[in-house]
Order: structure tokens, then sequence, then C-alpha cells
């Protein structure tokens, strides 16, 4: 017979714990990790294995039964962050905006997505997110596939992705401080937390001294700062960046290429969705490059 102990791995060191305690009293025969959302993402395996060679038998971002995979070694070592697997998505107006389209996305990469409106930027984007499902297709997030797991899990995983596309909501009639630590109260985050954490991320955006206004006294500029702010409070793995900073001013612009950077050199993987013919925010990176109508034709410079 088999003995597993399910963990919940963002318990971090009490995790180990947990499986020194069960392996000395039941002799553990294999483990079932869950939560496993980006933010543990190797350090509780890695620590467990230090101490206990146990065979860890299944992984999920949630801790449904369908949320969790079979572990495989190859696909977890994996410096793959993301991949699509032969995508079609069909739109009534766009019967075929992606045939057949493979890419993948390294971890800690700063990826360039470079089209006209209409050519599949936002989509992209959308589908990296877990907002948009593919027609057809498999789209795999740390080698789970990201759209069998249940909406709860996928609502989980965007917890640790900062998304920063056109046309926010906010909570018009609270302070920006609200807004960008509601987000945080929501995950279960402490109260004291949340608020040091929103503070800081709206410093770094250059709302530190107008944390109190309130979200529809802005003006456009500031909302578009407003939901940086909000998407770096939550300490991303992924940052997802839809086009919205054109016409910034060029003192703002290089700071936000100054705070995106700094992000992407502490390991966040970074995706950028752009016009052509724009100044990109990382040039040198990875660039791939949409056409329209028919955006399944793509030059990758790297």
């Amino acid at each position: 017979h088999e003995i597993l102990l399910v963990l919940d791995a963002n318990t971090g060191q009490n995790a180990l714990t947990q499986v020194k305690a069960f392996d000395d009293a039941l002799q553990l025969t294999g483990l079932i990790i869950t939560k496993l959302d980006g933010t543990a993402r190797g350090g509780v395996i890695a620590a467990i294995a230090g101490e206990r060679p146990i065979p860890v038998c299944f992984l999920g971002v949630g801790e449904g039964p369908e949320d969790l995979d079979i572990f495989s070694a190859d696909a977890y070592v994996d410096a793959r962050m993301m991949e699509f697997k032969e995508i079609f998505k069909r739109y009534p107006e766009h019967p075929n905006l992606f045939e057949n389209f493979s890419l993948s996305l390294g971890a800690g990469e700063w990826l360039n997505l470079v089209g006209p409106p209409g050519s599949g930027k936002s989509t992209l984007l959308r589908m990296m997110s877990g907002l948009e499902k593919p027609t057809s297709g498999t789209l795999t997030f740390h080698g789970q596939d990201l759209y069998r797991l249940r909406a709860s899990a996928r609502s989980r995983l965007r917890q640790r992705m900062g998304l920063i596309f056109p046309d926010p909501v906010f909570l018009e009639g609270h302070s920006l401080l609200d807004n960008v630590a509601l987000p945080l109260e929501i995950q279960g985050l402490p109260q004291a937390e949340c608020l040091t954490r929103a503070q800081n991320a709206l410093q770094r955006v250059g709302l530190g001294n107008q944390s109190s206004l309130r979200a529809r006294q802005l003006s456009q500029n500031a909302r578009q700062r407003l939901m940086v702010a909000r998407a770096i409070s939550g300490y991303p793995v992924l940052l997802l960046v839809d086009d919205f900073y054109h016409g910034w001013p060029q003192e703002q612009r290089q700071s936000l290429e100054n705070l995106l950077g700094s992000f992407h050199q502490g390991g966040v993987t970074v995706v950028v969705a752009s016009l052509p013919g724009g100044n990109l925010l990382s040039p040198k990176a990875r660039t791939l490059t949409l056409s329209t109508p028919a955006p399944h034709r793509i030059e990758i410079d790297t």
C-alpha cells in the first residue's frame, strides 16, 4: 500500500517539518504537492529532497484532483515558463487569427511582441494570463496545461502575474492606496503588509505623495501608472504589458523601462506588446513580430 502526504507548497519551512514528522511516524512512500503557484516553485521541493528523498507523485497549482498532474522531473527542471503548442485561435471576424502557432517562453526571459492593431498581441497576452482559451492546442505553464485547470486555479495563478492592460478598472471612489492594497488583501496577506506593499508600489511609479487621492481624480497618465503599481505590488513572477505607454513623456517612459528592467533583472519574466515603429522598452530582447491579417506569419528576432 501507499502512504501519501498532501502538502501546501506555500507553507515553506513548515512543509519540510510536516514531511519529517509524518515520515518518522508512518514511513511515507510519496508526496502530493499542491498550490505550487510560482512563489514556492523549486524551493520547497529542493528543501524536502535535501532532507528526505521521498518521491513526488503529483504536483498542482490548485488543490483539487483536476488541478494535479503526474510529476515529471524533466518537465519540472525545464527552464521554460510557458509553451504554446499548435495553438489555433478563431473569432467570427478573424477565422484564422492563429494557426498552428507554437512558442516557448523561458523563465526570466524578456519577450517583445510587435504588430499592428488586430495582429493578435492582446489575444496572446490574454491567453498567457488564463483569460482567453485557445480554440485548440495546448498552452502549458511550468509544464501544466493551463486550460485544463479549474477557473479557480487559473485565478490563483493570475495572482502571481502582473497584468498591465489598457482600460483598467478601479474603485473610483476609493483612494489610490486602497486600489493597490485591496487585491493583496483578497489574497489573504496581513493588512499591514498590504498597505506597505501598496505604498511602496505607488512610490515606485511616482504616485507616493498622492496615495490619499481618489482614483476618479486622476489624469489618464496617472491612471496608467496606478495600473502599473497594482501589477507590481504582488511581486509577480510574470509581467504581461499591453501597449499603453505611447505618448508618455520621455522621463516617465525611461522610468517605466527602468522599473520593468529591475524586475527582469530579479528573475521576473516580462512580455511587452508594442506597435511597430515605436521605441521598444528593451530593444535587445527577443522580438516576435506579428503580421496582419494573418498573424500566424511570424518572424522571430533573437
